[in-house]
């Protein structure tokens, strides 16, 4: 059995819908999804399979964007999603 690379019991799991709604720019649900598959600058973000549902957990999310951001700052990534989850949907 593969062991999953981020504790999906301790995070939440979102599914890429969810994703897109917290970036603050435009992203759709495919684009997240592509992410996922093919990945962007050789960085893939993390997902599971759920009851035949791919799911991205939080800590997934925030690792892909540090990773995209490691040449600028890198605790921006985490910033952007605290403020994202802050603010009322």
């Amino acid at each position: 059995m593969i062991k999953p690379k981020h504790d999906v019991k301790s995070t939440a799991l979102l599914s890429f819908a969810e994703v897109a709604n917290r970036i603050p720019w435009t992203v759709t649900a495919s684009t997240v999804r592509r992410w996922a598959v093919d990945g962007v600058c050789g960085t893939r973000l993390g997902s599971v399979r759920v009851g035949g549902r791919r799911l991205v957990p939080l800590s997934a999310l925030t690792s892909f964007l540090q990773s995209l951001n490691q040449d600028h700052d890198p605790e921006a990534a985490a910033a952007l999603l605290d403020s994202e989850a802050a603010s009322p949907s």
